[in-house]
């Protein structure tokens, strides 16, 4: 049994998730970017704001945590 509290363990796997994730979606923006797709634009719109939305709770999980620190 770990000693960290769920709260801040939750934090911590986030802070390793998101950044993982945030690459996965870069290699298939550029994937589909590349690929001769017909309909390219619907799936670059939706990883672009998949990407802004992840940063977004990524800076704020950041600011989380240095505040407990």
């Amino acid at each position: 049994m770990t000693r960290i509290p769920n709260e801040e363990r939750a934090m911590m796997e986030l802070a390793i998730y998101l950044p993982m994730l945030l690459i996965v979606l870069n290699k298939d923006l550029a994937t589909i970017q590349q690929s001769n797709f017909k309909l390219k634009k619907p799936y670059v719109t939706i990883i672009e704001q998949s990407m802004k939305q992840i940063q977004i709770d990524l800076r704020h999980k950041r600011k989380k945590c240095t505040k407990m620190i």
